[in-house]
């Protein structure tokens, strides 16, 4: 009888802190962390903080690696500043060598990167590999910085004031000299480069032309790998949109509060819920004030837990003038069985089939999006369709088990039982 192979160690560069951050980053990397877990791998995690030490998770150990840079921690608690990405990858490329030097001689290892991130883990591979220890290299892509910094370039020149410009000007060149680099060194050297759209597809081959092969996988919300509640009713009353977004300029806040003007002088009667800290925060609370919505929008600032915000939500709306990939808020809404309405960039469209798991409507548009808005506020029959589908939608194509069985199968182990909670829920296909 074939003896099967012991699973091999894997070793997770997440970067940031995803015991305490709560970007989107982290929220990726602990999903996908999850997954590994439930995939039956026990994941060894790497990343920067404040703190030092090795933390037990329910989704593997994390190795914190403490950082020179404390007084540069990001206020919107998403790490550290992403200029100082550079710096942090050769500490984080040191500890992680020094955890390879202490595996045993033959040990299978997978060295799996997200982002710029993965540029950490080079040498180690590289040490593994010299050694005879067989190393895989996989780097997971949701974007191309340069994609990114271009629309968030073009969103500063709407800002008001000229310190505010020079400021955000000097932030996204220095990212662009830090981060873009990193993503080019880690593209040539992986085995293979993880996407979840083919928009990333698209921006990776152009912006990186990695000679690898370029593998898509399946993804789901964090959220669903813990516990994937059934979608409650939608409220009655006045319907409420939600947005949960970080305050940025590729988010298209400013656009979503210019058409909840429109919807307010054309006498339609709603509620909104902003949820999200972000840089601009400040300036999207006064532009409401100004646009004379203090009565019908709420802007919360950062929230621990989103939870009653989507309970209380019949629609959720996502107007971003850019993505790169698609959007976790999104995925979230699919789930929990709200009408959308979302700008058809990037990745969404691939999410979204206009006008039957929801609403795709031009960027940068408030009058599209304030007509869609109004379509869906004023028809609960539509929302409720929609809403239906969404959440059809998603046990499709972000079921948990999708997510489970591609890590398995990538990672070299037959998929285990799905024990986790929720994972037996969100499995029907």
């Amino acid at each position: 009888m074939r003896q099967s192979l012991p699973r091999p160690l894997v070793l997770l560069i997440t970067g940031k802190d995803p015991v305490e951050s709560t970007g989107g980053h982290s929220v990726y990397c602990r999903m996908w962390a999850r997954a590994a877990v439930a995939a039956g791998f026990e994941p060894e995690l790497f990343c920067v903080s404040h703190s030092e030490g090795v933390v037990e998770t329910d989704y593997g150990r994390v190795h914190r690696i403490p950082s020179p840079f404390r007084r540069l921690r990001d206020v919107h608690r998403t790490g550290f500043r992403a200029r100082t990405i550079g710096w942090h990858v050769v500490i984080l490329r040191r500890a992680i060598l020094s955890f390879a030097r202490g595996l045993a001689p033959g040990r299978r290892v997978v060295v799996h990167g997200f982002q710029a991130w993965t540029a950490a883990g080079i040498p180690a591979v590289r040490r593994m590999r010299s050694q005879g220890q067989e190393a895989r290299f996989y780097m997971t892509a949701y974007t191309v910085i340069a994609h990114e910094l271009h629309e968030r370039w073009r969103g500063v020149w709407a800002l008001p004031g000229v310190a505010p410009k020079l400021a955000m000007s000097g932030e996204m060149l220095s990212l662009h000299l830090a981060i873009t680099p990193c993503e080019r060194r880690a593209a040539r050297e992986v085995d293979r480069i993880l996407v979840n759209y083919e928009s990333v597809r698209r921006l990776v081959t152009e912006a990186w032309k990695p000679t690898c092969p370029i593998e898509r996988v399946p993804y789901t919300t964090e959220t669903a790998l813990i516990e994937d509640r059934e979608p409650s009713p939608l409220p009655d009353g006045v319907p409420l949109v939600l947005a949960v977004s970080r305050h940025d300029s590729r988010k298209g806040l400013d656009t979503l509060l210019k058409a909840f003007a429109l919807l307010k002088r054309a006498g339609v009667l709603f509620r909104a819920r902003l949820v999200g800290g972000g840089s601009l925060l400040p300036i999207h609370r006064r532009l409401a004030s100004d646009l004379g919505l203090d009565d019908a929008v709420e802007i919360t600032g950062y929230v621990e837990d989103t939870r009653p915000h989507w309970d209380a939500a019949s629609v959720f709306v996502l107007p971003s003038h850019e993505e790169g990939s698609g959007s976790l808020s999104l995925l979230e809404a699919m789930q929990q069985g709200k009408a959308i309405v979302a700008s058809g960039v990037d990745g969404i469209p691939e999410d979204i089939e206009d006008g039957c798991s929801g609403l795709l409507v031009p960027a940068k548009n408030p009058e599209a999006l304030a007509a869609a808005l109004r379509r869906v506020l004023g028809d609960r029959s539509l929302r409720e369709t929609l809403a239906r589908s969404a959440r059809a939608r998603f046990e499709e194509r972000f079921a948990p088990p999708l997510l489970v069985k591609a890590v398995a199968e990538l990672y070299g182990a037959p998929p285990t039982s799905l024990g986790a909670a929720g994972l037996s829920a969100a499995g029907r296909e």
